[in-house]
């Protein structure tokens, strides 16, 4: 009898994900969020931008060569996580425990590029068949950071006031998420804290050949981008256009992520 119980409670797991699934209902144009992990997700309206090393603020010393040709880029609507993915989070895509309370909005970090793939299929139960979870592209995180273009060379705009976690004032350590002023697109976070995967592979030389519309660099490399600055690096590397690449079997406590959500072309 105690066997027949778990086959059914088993079986019945699936179908509690997908009546979640039905209730997650994300219309373009508005924000949403994910019953059960609690992630919230900010709609980024479609559009083009100049995507490249931004000169502004007087960091023309700090634009790197794989940050240009500068040219311009247009990408599809899409929602992006209004945070990056917190510990709390993690657990409950997971299935674990809960963390301590003061951890539970620390950003989850030691996740590889391999890692982040596989919590894409956790979410996808959640999110149910019409909306897939992914990593953003190098394209739509930049344009997100820069709120489609119109602030830089960081997420916060132009210092001097340094509005992200870094090197000088972290204290070596990450921070809770969101304790920063998000940018105009409502996104906290994207300068500074923890490094983000993207999708693409990493190639030194992507912006003198990728196209225009929905870049993605998919031939792999071993190596994967990620985006954004950590506490452990110094302000330059927190501007929107920076490139950084790791192995995309590398854990690290600097190394996180933030999920875009995109519909599903039936």
């Amino acid at each position: 009898m105690k066997i027949m119980v778990i086959v059914l409670l088993l079986c019945l797991q699936p179908l509690s994900a997908s009546a979640l699934a039905q209730a997650l209902e994300c219309e373009p144009g508005a924000g949403c969020r994910e019953p059960v992990t609690g992630m919230a997700f900010v709609w980024m309206p479609g559009g083009c931008f100049r995507m490249g090393c931004d000169t502004r603020g007087g960091v023309e010393h700090a634009c790197e060569p794989d940050e240009r040709p500068v040219r311009e880029v247009c990408v599809s609507g899409f929602w992006l996580a209004e945070t990056e993915l917190t510990r709390s989070q993690l657990a409950r895509l997971r299935g674990q425990s809960e963390p301590a309370p003061d951890e539970a909005t620390l950003p989850a970090t030691d996740i590889s590029w391999h890692d982040a793939k596989k919590l894409m299929m956790a979410m996808r139960r959640l999110t149910g068949p019409n909306l897939r979870p992914r990593l953003p592209t190098e394209a739509e995180w930049e344009y997100a950071c820069t709120a489609g273009g119109t602030v830089g060379p960081y997420s916060f705009g132009l210092p001097p006031e340094i509005r992200g976690w870094e090197q000088a004032n972290s204290q070596g350590k990450a921070h809770p998420v969101a304790q920063n002023q998000a940018n105009p697109l409502g996104i906290y976070d994207m300068s500074g804290n923890v490094w983000e995967w993207c999708e693409d592979a990493f190639h030194f030389t992507a912006y003198s050949y990728l196209g225009k519309e929905n870049p993605r660099q998919s031939r792999d490399t071993g190596r994967r981008v990620r985006r954004g600055g950590s506490f452990r690096y110094c302000t330059t590397c927190m501007r929107c256009s920076n490139r950084k690449s790791a192995p995309a079997e590398d854990r690290m406590d600097d190394i996180g992520l933030r999920m875009v959500l995109e519909v599903v072309n039936q």
